[in-house]
């Protein structure tokens, strides 16, 4: 899962003009590790590396990322931020105050597409490369259909989300938490034709995932 335009993701493009009639309603949320049970998001920071748990269909912004190693795995952990109207609980679009914000599953987020820019706390149509952070927002149950030109190759909620933060052309991605298949993308979800910004079914619990902008 609009007010404004736009020139700028996805699974195939180019220069598109951006307007609320392009992304249909429902679905969305921010950066999160992926967890089996839902849970209260929680901060135990006694440094930079933060343990994170979150409810499965809340929207979560996150502010910074470190991974930490064991001779077994690699666990990404997260903290989490405040950032004034995003998420504030809505059942409308005209309860979401920011132009080109709207209301998706019950909290007010950017229109997919328009990038959350953190130091304003708006939605601005296009984010420069050299400004895209370490942080992304979270649409539960949408995705772009193909475009997958950043890659596939991650098989764990933290590698796509790895891959995406290491590749400084990487703007969006999409997973499928059931079944566990990541695509990366150079587009966002205003970049494709309408036709490719797809509701997931629930069988496959396609998730869409944007960076965020500094």
């Amino acid at each position: 899962m609009s007010k404004g335009k736009r020139t700028c993701r996805g699974h195939s493009s180019s220069t598109v003009s951006r307007s609320p009639s392009r992304v249909p309603s429902p679905g969305t949320r921010l950066y999160i590790l992926r967890t089996t049970t839902p849970a209260i998001v929680q901060n135990t920071s006694t440094d930079s590396t933060v343990a994170t748990t979150v409810t499965e269909d809340q929207p979560v912004f996150t502010s910074t990322v470190a991974t930490t190693t064991t001779s077994s795995a690699t666990t990404t952990t997260v903290t989490n931020t405040t950032q004034g109207w995003l998420q504030k609980a809505c059942t409308t679009d005209p309860e979401c105050p920011e132009t080109n914000s709207r209301c998706f599953s019950g909290k007010c987020l950017c229109t997919p597409g328009y990038y959350f820019y953190k130091s304003t706390k708006t939605c601005v149509s296009t984010c420069s490369l050299g400004n895209l952070l370490q942080e992304v927002v979270e649409y539960p149950m949408w995705y772009i259909f193909g475009h997958n030109n950043g890659g596939a190759s991650a098989n764990t909620y933290n590698a796509c989300l790895s891959a995406c933060l290491g590749d400084v052309n990487c703007r969006s991605f999409d997973y499928r938490h059931n079944g566990d298949i990541c695509s990366t993308s150079y587009k966002d979800a205003l970049d494709v034709p309408p036709g490719d910004w797809r509701p997931s079914t629930t069988a496959d619990q396609l998730y869409y995932y944007q960076r965020v902008c500094a």
